[in-house]
Parts: C-alpha cells; sequence; structure tokens
C-alpha cells in the first residue's frame, strides 16, 4: 500500500550567471484534488518557476483514488523555507532517488519503492 507523501530532489547549477540556477523534481502521491492543491502551494512557495516538465502521472491501483504525479521546475530558491505551508506532514522528505532521468517504466518502478 502506497501512502500519501511529497518527495522532492534539487540540485544547483553552480555556474556564474544562471537564472534560476536551482532545478527541482518533484514525486507527489495523493487524491488528485489534493495533488493540484499541493503543487499550487509549492510552485508558489518556490516561486518564480520556469521550465516545468511534466514526467509522469498516473493513477496508483487498489489504491482507494490516489494518484502519482512526478514533474520538474527551475527556481531561483534553493531551499522551501515554510514546508508546513506547502505540505504539511512528516512524509514530505528529500529523496535522492529523484536525481535519476527516469521513461516511463522505471517511474513505475520507482513507485513500488515508495513505501
Amino acid at each position: 500500500m502506497v501512502n500519501r507523501q511529497l518527495c522532492w530532489y534539487m540540485k544547483t547549477d553552480v555556474g556564474e550567471q544562471v537564472p534560476q540556477r536551482h532545478r527541482w523534481t518533484v514525486a507527489l502521491v495523493n487524491a488528485p484534488r489534493q495533488i493540484s492543491l499541493i503543487r499550487e502551494r509549492l510552485l508558489s512557495e518556490l516561486s518564480p518557476v520556469s521550465d516545468i516538465e511534466e514526467h509522469f502521472e498516473m493513477a496508483i491501483p487498489k489504491s482507494r483514488g490516489l494518484h502519482f504525479e512526478a514533474f520538474s521546475f527551475s527556481s531561483d530558491r534553493g531551499k522551501i523555507e515554510r514546508p508546513e505551508r506547502v505540505y504539511n506532514s512528516r512524509r514530505l522528505h528529500y529523496d535522492r532517488n529523484l536525481s535519476v532521468v527516469r521513461d516511463e517504466a522505471s517511474w513505475e518502478e520507482y513507485l513500488l519503492r515508495l513505501n
């Protein structure tokens, strides 16, 4: 059984004069409506953001309506200053496994290993 959660990974480009040098990759497990709200709060907390890239989205079988969504974006901010405003749960955590570029099959494997 997969639990509701928000996982993130952030990579920083250390080059000089690089606009929006932090590249965030996020994986969310929750109800579709909640995913939209959490995503909106995250993007607002780390704004301004650009280069939003959708990676993968699917309904999780036998989960009572939970969905999985993964996406990336660039930001000037390298830290979530107020994580409780984004996702007020112990299940907001850094995940180094999100540093890997994935295809659809490997996103499904990632989802299976989340818990």
